[in-house]
């Protein structure tokens, strides 16, 4: 269940970009077609790196890789490799 509750609000903030395109790009005085290529060039790269990820995961074992990505994700407790390891990280 909070697997599902976590993958329903990243998906969530995620999509509801372009109910915020025009406003965004209102108040930074910016075009939409800019704003709206930004967006869909992180969609593409969060996809690439997705399959990526999916493949070291299958071949390395998750907790390795988790481990290994912890360095880039933030000094947040549970970005640490004991929070990933421990299962009270965000990738566990």
């Amino acid at each position: 269940m909070g697997a599902f509750a976590t993958v329903v609000l990243a998906q969530g903030l995620s999509n509801s970009f372009p109910v915020f395109l025009l406003p965004l790009s209102d108040e930074l005085g910016g075009l939409r077609s800019v704003a709206a290529s930004a967006f869909s060039a992180h969609n593409l790269v969060m996809g690439l790196v997705g399959t990526v990820v999916d493949a070291l995961m299958r071949r390395l074992g998750e907790p390795i890789v988790a481990g290994a990505s912890a360095p880039c994700s933030g000094p947040s407790p549970s970005a640490t490799v004991w929070g990933r390891l421990s299962g009270r990280g965000s990738a566990a």
